[in-house]
């Protein structure tokens, strides 16, 4: 049956998607990142209320309204007060590698794309044409491998902040250190762009 409607017509949003690379193994891909993302916000909140002892009372809570920046950099906040101990040390850890895997998504998310010959390239924040811009320039050049490694990147900071919102030891949980440990070195090439190249396959 011919799909008449006129966003289907006039959208060609099939021509869209394979002018910006999204097929059928990279778009799952894309998806899980954006969603893992966003789950990954919700229980960083929830997080930072058991660490904070704030218990939802019908008030607006302390993390309302706040960018992913922001929580955080709450949660790197409240991990400076606690005790030099593991919990600590994987917190601080956490928040590290999460900074740079939302630098990343935001490109995805907030970002310009651009197919170059194999590959979409995602820039944010771009100063063509000489303009302007508050916020600095960013470029990320995924390829199906790297969207594989960062929506794992992404799971495994999802699991492990949902485990720290329900008061849960991961802190003891070696398997879940480890993989903190290379998501945090996969993303510190991912972010530097002095240092990565897409052709390189180091993982």
């Amino acid at each position: 049956m011919t799909n008449t409607m006129p966003t289907h017509v006039y959208g060609r949003s099939g021509a869209l998607q394979e002018r910006f690379g999204i097929d059928q193994n990279t778009g799952p891909l894309l998806a899980a990142i954006l969603i893992f993302g966003g789950n990954t916000e919700n229980h960083l909140e929830r997080a930072i209320w058991r660490l904070e002892d704030w218990t939802p009372d019908g008030s607006r809570p302390p993390t309302d309204a706040r960018t992913i920046s922001d929580l955080i950099k709450m949660l790197a906040d409240v991990a400076r007060g606690l005790e030099a101990n593991e919990t600590r040390r994987m917190l601080e850890s956490w928040c590290e590698t999460a900074t740079m895997a939302f630098q990343l998504r935001n490109n995805i998310a907030h970002g310009m794309s651009v197919r170059m010959g194999d590959a979409t390239a995602y820039f944010q924040n771009p100063r063509w044409g000489g303009v302007q811009r508050k916020r600095p320039s960013k470029d990320f050049w995924p390829d199906e491998h790297v969207l594989t490694m960062l929506r794992d990147c992404f799971a495994t900071l999802l699991r492990i902040i949902a485990a720290v919102a329900q008061a849960k030891d991961v802190a003891s949980d070696a398997l879940a250190m480890r993989a903190l440990h290379e998501a945090k070195a996969i993303l510190s090439e991912f972010s530097d762009p002095m240092a990565y190249n897409p052709t390189f396959e180091k993982y």
